[in-house]
This record gives structure tokens, C-alpha cells and sequence, in this order.
């Protein structure tokens, strides 16, 4: 006879608004893979280039709870070693099966968000609402803004309470207001070998999810510098694929009246 696994409560991801719009800037490539694969593309959480994503806040890092039990002398050095060494091993494996598909939250276009994830001027945005995405994931995924903090000062409202750490991110990136979807595979790990053994085959490449992208893309930008042949591209493009997007150019293309 089993036994039921013990329940933690957890702190719950902050949900935008139904309403509220979300982007996703991309290079043409991008764009074309989303028409084409029917498919959100969920990059591993390794995949990214802070280094932080995934990380604990120090204070409540298994190494940071476990020294401490060390140090009061409730477990001796032999254990803290062993207890270490085998949070080392579980790390990448959890963070190898966590994919991650992210979206800039905001009433309006970003200049700097045009820079930041456009390699030229031959780039879009897609454009939704936090509803319209929520309602293409499946039920599996997990939702909501990225908090950002301080890992060496964050402290959790309650000691007991589990949190997730894909949905924490430096201060540093606050200007990215993030909203993302995330998606676990967890292994079965019993042993170091399993660990070693997963390590080696994980997904480096990320998943695909299918979606329905007619009710998923509300409007298409076309990035600010691009040339007027562009956008007719991407309109014969995206008719070419069936779809039926309204597709406009940036209104950071506008020029001033003076």
C-alpha cells in the first residue's frame, strides 16, 4: 500500500489581467516556424543566457537550509557533504526538463524590446492577450508573471511555503515585465546513475506545443525599420499559411508633426 505524497502550500504566480496584451518579438525565421509547426516554441530553461534562471534565493538554497542544519549540529559533516552533493546532481536534471515559451507584458509597443530580441529589421511582433495564450496551453503548464528580486536579500512570505524558481529573475531584468508559460517534464530519478543517465539525454532542443495560432495572434508589427517590400512579405507569407492576422506596420514608424 502507497503512501500519499505530502502536500506544501505553494505561493501562487501572479496572473496578468484576461485583457491585458502580450508580445513576442522574432526574426522572420521565427515567425515562419509558428505558421508553419502550428506550434509554441518552449526553449530549456538552460538554454538562456542568465545564469540565475532556475536558481534558489541564497537564504532558501538547499545548500544555504542544509549548512545551516550544520551548523546548529543537526546533521554532521559526513551528511551535509552527501546531502550537497546529491542537491548538485538533482539541480540540472530539474532544470534540463523545464521549458520555458516567454512574452513581454505592456499596453504598447517596446523600442526596446525591438532591440533587444530583433537581430535586423527583418523581424516581427505577434501580438495577443494573456487570455487567448492561458486558453492554448495545456493544462500541464503553469502561467503568470516573472517576479523579479534580490537572491541575496529575497525572503519567502512563509518559511513552509514552495515556490517556483523559473518565475524568479534578477532585478536587473525588470525591464522585461515577463510573462511566461512553463512547461515540467520530471524525471524518475532513484539514483545517481538515473541522474547521470538523464543528464545525458535530455532535450536540449526544447518542445514544441501545438496551438491554434488563428486564435492565438491577434495582430502582427512589423518591425520600425523595416522596408515597405517587408511587410508585403510577411502579408504573402502569412496568407500562404491560411491565415488571416491583421498585419500593420510599428507605430514607432510614425513621424512627428511639428
Amino acid at each position: 500500500m502507497g503512501t500519499s505524497p505530502v502536500s506544501h502550500p505553494v505561493i501562487e504566480v501572479e496572473q496578468p489581467s484576461d485583457n491585458d496584451k502580450l508580445w513576442r518579438y522574432m526574426d522572420l525565421s521565427k515567425y515562419v516556424s509558428l505558421l508553419k509547426s502550428q506550434a509554441l516554441y518552449f526553449c530549456p530553461l538552460t538554454a538562456l543566457d542568465d545564469p540565475f534562471e532556475g536558481a534558489s534565493p541564497d537564504n532558501i538554497s538547499y545548500e544555504g537550509i542544509t549548512r545551516s542544519q550544520l551548523d546548529r549540529g543537526e546533521i554532521s559533516k559526513p551528511s551535509f557533504d552527501t546531502l550537497t552533493n546529491l542537491a548538485s546532481l538533482a539541480r540540472p536534471v530539474l532544470l534540463g526538463c523545464t521549458y520555458v515559451n516567454c512574452w513581454h507584458l505592456s499596453s504598447f509597443e517596446s523600442e526596446a524590446m525591438w532591440k533587444l530580441y530583433s537581430a535586423s529589421a527583418d523581424s516581427v511582433c505577434i501580438q495577443t492577450t494573456s487570455k487567448s495564450l492561458r486558453n492554448q496551453l495545456p493544462d500541464t503548464a503553469n502561467f503568470g508573471k516573472v517576479r523579479y528580486i534580490d537572491f541575496a536579500t529575497y525572503q519567502l512570505p512563509e518559511p513552509s511555503l514552495a515556490y517556483d524558481p523559473a518565475f524568479l529573475k534578477r532585478q536587473s531584468f525588470e525591464h522585461e515585465k515577463e510573462v511566461r508559460a512553463v512547461i515540467v517534464d520530471y524525471p524518475i530519478v532513484h539514483s545517481k546513475r538515473d541522474a547521470i543517465r538523464h543528464l545525458t539525454s535530455l532535450n536540449k532542443t526544447g518542445k514544441y506545443i501545438a496551438v491554434d495560432v488563428q486564435e492565438l495572434i491577434a495582430r502582427v508589427h512589423i518591425n520600425p525599420l523595416a522596408q515597405s517590400w517587408f511587410a508585403d512579405l510577411v502579408g504573402d507569407i502569412t496568407n500562404r499559411y491560411g491565415y488571416q492576422f491583421e498585419i500593420s506596420q510599428s507605430a514607432l514608424s510614425q513621424k512627428p508633426k511639428y
